[in-house]
């Protein structure tokens, strides 16, 4: 379903989670594959333009989870995305995960110098990509992997 963000801004759904993922492919796999979990939908973030998001009142009244790609732009959305909610949580941008399905891509250079909003886990692992300019994008990652790791109650 497709909505104008101002008319998002404005739903009162009897919500209890919110997943950002932050490209289309996984929105359609996530929303197709994860098994019925109550009261959560799965929105897109569309990168940088997470922005659009930061009037959505609602949101800080439930929990928020945000996927997006192993590189430093990933990391730099969320950072972006937590500046706004800062209770949001990240779901399978983690070490492990990395560690598991890295394939040798090179990353994209971000501009963004330093990034305020990550936990230390998080920033250690976006200075480990950042060095090495190094990406996971979201949709490498086996969807049977996500539905295991996946945990939002």
């Amino acid at each position: 379903m497709s909505i104008p963000v101002g008319k998002f801004e404005r739903l009162d759904l009897p919500l209890k989670n919110v997943l950002i993922v932050e490209n289309k492919t996984n929105l359609l796999t996530i929303a197709l594959t994860l098994p019925e979990i109550g009261k959560t939908i799965v929105v897109f973030g569309s990168g940088y333009k997470v922005e659009n998001l930061k009037n959505v009142k609602w949101f800080e009244k439930i929990q928020l989870f945000y996927w997006g790609d192993l590189d430093v732009q990933g990391f730099g959305i969320l950072s972006q995305f937590r500046g706004y909610f800062p209770h949001t949580q990240s779901v399978l941008m983690d070490k492990d995960t990395f560690d598991r399905y890295f394939e040798n891509d090179n990353g994209t250079p971000d501009k963004v110098a330093e990034l305020l909003n990550l936990t230390d886990d998080e920033r250690k692992l976006y200075e480990h990509l950042k060095a090495n300019n190094w990406r996971l994008e979201q949709e490498k990652i086996p969807v049977e992997y996500v539905r295991e790791k996946i945990k939002i109650k």
